[in-house]
């Protein structure tokens, strides 16, 4: 019994493996680049992104850092992924960048659509929130470092637009 409980168990953690090297493969295949705004496909995959490797994590729990390890590296997939405590730095990333995209669609928005007195309120918290997940983004991948930020911005996909994530690394 445990031992099918341990085969369901990587199944499932190689599963995973292979569903987040999928959605990887995609944010690279997508045309956004150099472009103008984000777009909702775009952020569609960052979000399911986000879910896999928070199932990824979840999984991992009862692993300690070298067992995640040697389980990825024999996958072939996700070497970016090089330990569990980078998944949960990715992971906070990913966090503050959904955070941001979400505020600045809402601000856009905001000011398109609507001039009631009520809207400059709206307006000043959704951009403390952009701003706050940008400086908190930014604390963390100068923590990270330059050359894992930028491994981070290629894995992801992250367009230029909004700003240069790979600026924020530097010294």
């Amino acid at each position: 019994m445990a031992l099918q409980s341990s085969q369901d168990f990587m199944q499932t953690f190689t599963r995973t493996l292979i569903n987040l090297d999928i959605l990887n493969q995609d944010l690279q295949d997508i045309e956004h680049r150099e472009a103008k705004q984000i777009s909702s496909e775009y952020q569609k995959l960052l979000v399911q992104y986000l879910e896999e490797c928070q199932s990824l994590l979840a999984l991992a729990n009862s692993m300690n850092e070298h067992e995640f390890s040697e389980i990825v590296a024999a996958s072939g997939t996700c070497d970016h992924i090089s330990s569990k405590r980078m998944l949960g730095v990715q992971i906070k990333l990913m966090q503050y960048v959904l955070d941001f995209y979400s505020a600045s669609a809402k601000i856009k928005q905001l000011q398109a659509n609507e001039f009631d007195s009520k809207a400059d309120k709206r307006l000043d918290l959704l951009q403390t929130k952009a701003v706050k997940a940008r400086s908190q983004f930014k604390t963390v991948a100068k923590a990270m470092g330059k050359v894992d930020l930028q491994e981070f911005a290629r894995i992801m996909g992250l367009p230029k637009v909004d700003w240069s994530w790979e600026a924020l690394a530097v010294s």
